[in-house]
């Protein structure tokens, strides 16, 4: 287990206003991809069955590597 902290998008501002009556919603972006291209490379051949163990360390270690961003987030 991974725990990521995706950088919050760039917009021109420092500070995301929310108004008072709204819920902000954040939508996070996965890139599925990168969790079988991060730092290791998975090929199903030698790696198919992934339940724990080494493996999966490297499996979280792909996705902690950036397969999660923040899209863009709703403050109103």
């Amino acid at each position: 287990m991974r725990t990521v902290s995706p950088a919050m998008p760039t917009t021109g501002t420092a500070t995301i206003e929310v108004g008072k009556a709204f819920v902000p919603k954040v939508h996070i972006k996965a890139d599925v991809l990168k969790m079988f291209t991060g730092p290791t490379t998975v090929r199903f051949a030698t790696m198919n069955v992934v339940i724990n163990g080494p493996d999966a360390v490297r499996i979280a270690d792909n996705q902690a590597a950036g397969m999660f961003t923040i899209g863009h987030i709703h403050g109103e």
